[in-house]
């Protein structure tokens, strides 16, 4: 417990002075999108967001799969697993979440109809309480082990499942 309080301390620290660069440091076009989604807002009504992407619904029966890619190279290992998910659980919306802005950009370009992309948000746990309750997810997926520890201990809390 108290390892993750000095994580989330220092991570909140160099967030505060790093946020100003790895803004800037996003292609124009992206810079709302990037801020928002990484402060854990999804709203994508109109004007709000440029995003292509659905906000996230819950298909009839089915659930919401979050998988993560962290960048080009993951987002392409993905597509197949995106696909295969769409293609046995129609129901079941995706959500695929990025780290780089190449990845998102692959991501846009190639993933199944109505799979969201997003940017994974900071891991801070008031803004990973705001994803997961607007998001409301059943699995995680990651694909590349990445240790995110807000994230993996919010996940737990909630019980929702993380491979």
């Amino acid at each position: 417990m108290i390892l993750r309080l000095i994580y989330s301390f220092l991570y909140f620290i160099v967030l505060i002075f790093l946020l100003p660069f790895q803004y800037r440091k996003r292609p124009k076009d992206l810079r709302q999108r990037w801020l928002e989604e990484k402060c854990g807002f999804f709203n994508y009504s109109p004007g709000i967001s440029k995003s292509p992407h659905p906000p996230f619904t819950k298909g009839g029966m089915g659930g919401i799969i979050w998988v993560h890619a962290v960048s080009v190279g993951e987002v392409i290992a993905s597509l197949p697993l995106l696909q295969r998910l769409k293609d046995r659980y129609p129901s079941v919306s995706l959500v695929l979440s990025t780290i780089t802005d190449t990845g998102q950009r692959v991501a846009l370009g190639k993933v199944p109809d109505r799979t969201k992309v997003i940017y994974l948000p900071f891991d801070l746990s008031f803004i990973l309480k705001r994803t997961l309750k607007n998001m409301q997810p059943n699995l995680f997926i990651t694909i590349e082990t990445e240790l995110w520890p807000n994230l993996l201990m919010m996940l737990k809390k909630r019980k929702i499942p993380a491979v």
